[in-house]
């Protein structure tokens, strides 16, 4: 099994399970009439929706190569995951209509002692749901994956902080509460929102990762070979799981083209070794000075 076809196989069961956690909520929010917990809710749904573009967006990044898209169709991962970042945004906002209407308008709430039980459940369910989606997509360089991960463990920690604040209002009985973790909630949602849309835009646009280029460059020169004399130019760009690397070399200007071909080979080996056999190398020989 490939990577692509790994990645779309988690996401799908990360969908299958957000279909049963929203459920759990919902029912949650019926039985308590919790304003915080129909937030966490209307979270879920939002997970649901963009779970199923993730899980549309792996499936082309599977799909092989063709004429029309030589780099294959990784691209696609960054659009999904703006549309999941806008759709955070929007949930953020509503969530935060929904908080300062209930502020001025205080529910009266009921059975929160079960109320807290189903939400909890549900939220240490999607926090490691949520982290074995982020580690495997940082692991198969899937940022579909990768970001669905990163929102399963943001709602968990809202969660947390909802299951605190539903214990202090079982005690006290401030219904004020419910609001302010409402309110909370929708802010943390709309800048989560908008650091996934900033990314998947900087994807689209093929901006520079610094960080992975000095990665990358740390690893060339840490497995340096007197004759590779320097490099130069390091550039990376990332479609999906594939990651294509070009730059300049230097080499002795004595070598013929079959060791400078042997070079070239040992720094492809190299770098697959590192980041994956989805790995492609282009680098461009220069005659270093003697």
């Amino acid at each position: 099994m490939n990577l692509q076809q790994q990645n779309f196989r988690i996401q799908l069961w990360v969908l299958s399970i957000g279909l049963l956690l929203f459920v759990l909520k919902f029912w949650a929010w019926h039985l308590t009439n919790s304003v915080a917990i129909l937030s966490d809710a209307l979270e879920g749904i939002i997970n649901i929706v963009t779970g199923s573009f993730g899980l549309y967006a792996l499936y082309l990044a599977k799909l092989p190569r063709d004429e029309n898209h030589p780099y294959g169709h990784g691209k696609a991962e960054f659009i999904t995951a703006g549309v999941e970042g806008l759709l955070i945004a929007l949930a953020g906002i509503f969530i935060a209509y929904e908080g300062i209407m209930s502020w001025f308008n205080p529910r009266e709430l009921a059975r929160l002692d079960l109320g807290i039980w189903l939400v909890s459940i549900a939220g240490v369910i999607n926090f490691f749901l949520g982290w074995f989606a982020s580690k495997k997509g940082k692991a198969n360089k899937s940022i579909a994956l990768e970001s669905t991960g990163k929102h399963l463990m943001s709602d968990a920690y809202t969660t947390l902080g909802i299951t605190l604040a539903l214990f202090v209002m079982h005690l006290t009985g401030a219904l004020w509460i419910d609001a302010l973790v409402s309110i909370v909630l929708a802010l943390l949602l709309m800048w989560m929102g908008y650091k996934i849309i900033r990314k998947s835009l900087s994807g689209v646009m093929d901006e520079a990762d610094e960080q992975l280029v000095a990665e990358i460059e740390g690893v060339l020169k840490s497995a340096r070979k007197p004759e590779w004399t320097r490099f130069k130019g390091i550039r990376v760009i990332q479609s999906g799981s594939i990651i294509h690397i070009d730059g300049f070399v230097y080499l002795p200007a004595h070598f013929t083209v079959l060791q400078a071909d042997i070079s070239l080979r040992e720094i492809h080996e190299l770098l697959v070794e590192h980041y994956g056999e989805q790995t492609e190398t282009a680098f461009v020989v220069r005659a270093a000075k003697d």
